[in-house]
Order: C-alpha cells, then sequence, then structure tokens
C-alpha cells in the first residue's frame, strides 16, 4: 500500500493558524502540562534549551516507563551521546540513501496496519515503532 500524503502550501491558511496558535501559546501560556497524554508542552526557545541542557532536572528518567522499548530514548548524557554516536555510525547519509526502499516498505506495512482503523495515532502506530524496525530489521529484509 502506498498512499499519496498531501503536502500543505506555505500559503496555507491551515499552517498559518498553526503558527499563530504557537505563537499565542509562546505569549499566554509558554509551558503547560497535558494530562490527558501526561506530558508537558514547552513553546519558547529558552524553556526549550533549558529543558534540553538541564537534563539532571528534566530526565528522562523522571518521564519515561519502564517499559520504554529504547535504550537510547531512555538515557540522558553522557551516556545518550554515547549510545548514539554508535547507531549515527550506522545511519550516514549514503547508509539512509540506500535504505530508502526498506523504509518506504517499512512505512507501507505499519500504515496498512492502521489503515482499518477509523482513527490512528501516527506517533504510536509510526513514529515510535519506525526507528526500533529499521535498526532491528534482518540485514536480508534491508541489504546494504
Amino acid at each position: 500500500m502506498h498512499k499519496e500524503i498531501s503536502r500543505f502550501s506555505a500559503s496555507d491558511s491551515a499552517i498559518e493558524r498553526r503558527v499563530a496558535w504557537f505563537h499565542h501559546m509562546q505569549e499566554t501560556q509558554p509551558v503547560r502540562y497535558r494530562p490527558e497524554h501526561n506530558l508537558w508542552e514547552v513553546f519558547r526557545y529558552k524553556d526549550v534549551q533549558q529543558v534540553l541542557l538541564d537534563y539532571s532536572t528534566f530526565s528522562v528518567d523522571n518521564c519515561l516507563p519502564e517499559t520504554f522499548p529504547s535504550a537510547l530514548g531512555r538515557s540522558d548524557p553522557p551516556e545518550h551521546r554515547q549510545l548514539r554516536s554508535l547507531v549515527a555510525k550506522a545511519f550516514s547519509p549514503s547508509r539512509i540513501e540506500e535504505l530508502t526502499p526498506c523504509l518506504v516498505k517499512i512505512v507501507d506495512e505499519k500504515l496498512e496496519q492502521a489503515s482499518t482503523a477509523e482513527k490512528i495515532n501516527l506517533v504510536s502506530a509510526l513514529a515510535h515503532p519506525l526507528p526500533i524496525h529499521v535498526i532491528a530489521r534482518p540485514m536480508a529484509y534491508c541489504p546494504p
């Protein structure tokens, strides 16, 4: 299954409304908690920098479940940096180019699995499992 995903043009009113909403949030509610998703949203650049750089206060240990499947996603610096550097070696731009047919196949499979649902959460259906499937696939599936 390969469905065309529409792209918004820069002048599209939906994009303009989304940008206006982000500006509004930056001014009126730069940090907010979303209990329905158990997450914090941070809208100002300086606040995002603080969250990303102050990993002792904003540790992933404080927010991810033990069952989160990725060691990379469950680690703070410097461990995260070490793990990421190992993975990065295997995913150079040329390797990503080689993997494109495989990536398309995996995305198509995931979207096919989700296509029967009336609504899908793209994070849980696609964005979360995609890196795991790419990294864990046998080389026969994604040959070099």
